[in-house]
Formats: structure tokens, C-alpha cells, sequence
């Protein structure tokens, strides 16, 4: 990559642990063991992706706007994803960026109550906004963290080859529990720098596009990827029975999707009209990466 991209990537991932920081409750803060459990496996690290796309998407627009508010709602429900994701009754895992789970950190209630203070969280963060923008934001997120995307991504992927696998429950997984979250990235960041209904659209389809993609490189990652660079063990979807496009097509078929997918995100980036620059190259690194 450029050094103008890594520059630019840089400064939103500060942005964005900087307004985590300011916009979430502190570990010293009351209820002490909820608060600290949040901060726990918000301050694990790792990509940061939805709150860049957010604030990339808006700065593609408007570059004077506003967005961490939308940006942080948007890593609130992400992480309370994983913390419940990683549970004994999900996905049983012990660590998460290299580091122990919330659960074995704390217990499995108290990741419970982080998972859903978090939501809560996230949405008195879109509704900090100008109420017209408020009420988008929140209904974008709301759509994209609910049964038909995201929770209901999650559960058709707990059941895995309990049922038939197919392409078509495999493409409902993916677009839920992964595409759906990283499309609303795009379209709130749209939402704050106040593009209309018609460039919304091409921003949320370039973020289906990518997470689909997104997902289809992490579930290769978890095939043959470095346990040491990915920071936890690789094996698991196999060992639990997870439904992947790989393991339907094959892992050359897989390769070839990630292109066609990546390709259709990048012709949706540049329908919007906007400064897409740094989009477009944060999303070919993306599903190129090794970690």
C-alpha cells in the first residue's frame, strides 16, 4: 500500500480508539466488573474496520462531518457479537486478538451483561445525533444487529452442518453475521455526511459486497492461515462443523468468489461519487490480508 493510504489508515484507526475512549464508560466507573469487562474486550485491539468504514465513508462526502458517535455504536455492537460469540454455548473460545475471552477473564454471566450493556450503548450513541439523522442511523443499525442479519446470521451458523449445506443458507450466514454489519459501516458514515437514499444504496452494496467477501477470507485464514499473526488457533470451523463456501466449492472456488466479490464492491465504491480513494484500497487489503 501507499504511503498516503498508510497514513490515512492511521489517523482513522486513532480517531477511532480516541473517540472509543471519550464515548464509552471507564473501567473505573460503576458498576466496576461490568465496566471492566467491557473496556476489556473493547481495548483488545484489532482492526477497528466498521468504525474506519464509517468515518472513510463520511469523509468521502463531507470530510468536516462528524461521525464517531455512529462510529463507536458501530464497534459497541461488534464486540458485544464477539463476547457472546465466544462463550461456552457459541463458539467455545478461550482467547480473542491473542488475549483470554471476557468469559474466562471474568465468568460467563458478567460477559452477558458486557455483551448486552454494549448494545444498549450503541444505540444512545445514534441517538446523539441531529434527531433526522438519529433516527437513520438507528434504524440501519437496529436492522443490521437484529434476526434477520446479524443474530440471525449467528444462529443458522451455530447449527453448521446439522442441517443440509447448501450455497444459499451459506450466503444467509454471510450476510448476516458479517456483511450486514460492515454494510450499515458504510451506509451510517453515508447517513452522517448526508448523502441520499440512491447513494446510500451504492454505499451498503459495496459493503455487502466486501463483507461477504470479508468472511470468505476469514474462513480460508481459519484453513491455512499463521495461529501466531491471526492470534488464535486455526481449525475451528472444521473441527465445529461450521458451514464454508470453501468447504461446499472448494478453496479455488472460494479464491474466485473473494474477486468477483471484491470487484462488485469496487464498482459500488465509485457509483457514489465520492472521494473513494482510500475505500477502495482499504478494501482490496482486506480480503488480501494474512491476519
Amino acid at each position: 500500500m501507499t504511503p498516503a493510504y498508510r497514513e490515512i489508515h492511521a489517523r482513522l484507526i486513532t480517531e477511532s480508539e480516541a473517540a472509543i475512549r471519550t464515548l464509552t464508560p471507564a473501567a473505573t466507573e460503576r458498576p466496576l466488573r461490568l465496566h471492566q469487562a467491557m473496556r476489556h474486550a473493547l481495548d483488545a485491539g484489532g482492526k477497528r474496520l466498521r468504525p474506519v468504514l464509517c468515518l472513510a465513508a463520511t469523509q468521502s462526502i463531507k470530510p468536516s462531518a462528524d461521525a464517531r458517535h455512529a462510529a463507536v455504536a458501530l464497534e459497541c455492537v461488534h464486540t458485544y457479537s464477539l463476547i457472546h460469540d465466544d462463550l461456552p454455548c457459541m463458539d467455545d473460545a478461550d482467547l480473542r486478538r491473542g488475549k483470554p475471552t471476557v468469559h474466562k477473564v471474568y465468568d460467563q454471566a458478567t460477559a452477558v451483561l458486557a455483551g448486552d450493556a454494549l448494545l444498549a450503548l450503541a444505540f444512545q450513541l445514534t441517538a446523539a445525533h441531529t434527531p433526522e439523522i438519529a433516527r437513520d442511523l438507528t434504524a440501519v443499525l437496529a436492522e443490521a444487529a437484529g434476526p434477520g442479519k446479524l443474530v440471525g446470521g449467528q444462529m443458522d451458523d451455530t447449527i453448521g452442518l446439522q442441517d443440509a449445506a447448501s450455497i444459499e443458507r451459506l450466503e444467509f450466514i454471510q450476510r448476516g453475521k458479517t456483511a450486514a454489519m460492515i454494510a450499515a459501516s458504510l451506509e451510517m458514515g453515508a447517513i452522517v455526511g448526508g448523502a441520499d437514499a440512491k447513494i446510500r444504496q451504492h454505499f451498503r452494496a459495496a459493503g455487502e459486497s466486501l463483507g461477504q467477501a470479508f468472511q470468505i477470507a476469514d474462513d480460508l485464514l481459519d484453513l491455512d492461515g499463521d495461529p501466531v499473526l491471526l492470534g488464535k488457533p486455526t481449525g475451528a470451523d472444521a473441527a465445529k462443523g461450521k458451514l464454508t463456501y470453501h468447504g461446499i466449492l472448494g478453496v479455488d472456488a472460494a479464491r474466485q468468489k473473494i474477486i468477483t466479490l471484491t470487484a462488485a464492491c469496487l464498482v459500488s465504491l465509485d457509483t457514489t461519487g465520492g472521494d473513494v480513494g482510500f475505500l477502495k484500497a482499504l478494501a482490496q487489503s482486506l480480503v488480501e490480508r494474512k491476519n
